[in-house]
């Protein structure tokens, strides 16, 4: 019985997703974020904010600068207060 439903429903799933008329089943299988086309320089991996900025959440025993979020650069063991420069030359 369920098959059977399933059956008569998927063709209206598939018309209500063409006409725009959005349901769960409409979702976007890769749904754009802030991330797109960003690319973290080091050991990171692209995160944003609540109003969308981009910064690269570093990964254990690295960091980034805040001048340069988009850069994670590994720690320096004898450098505590991180105080090395990063990213690329401005």
């Amino acid at each position: 019985m369920f098959l059977s439903l399933f059956r008569r429903l998927t063709p209206l799933a598939v018309v209500a997703c063409a006409l725009g008329l959005a349901t769960a089943t409409c979702d976007d299988p890769d749904p754009k974020t802030p991330c797109d086309g960003v690319t973290c320089h080091g050991p990171g991996t692209c995160s944003w904010t609540a109003d969308g900025s981009v910064y690269c959440a570093c990964a254990p025993n690295s960091h980034s600068f805040p001048d340069d979020p988009l850069t994670c650069v590994i720690d320096d063991v004898n450098d505590v207060n991180h105080e090395e420069t990063a990213g690329p030359a401005r």
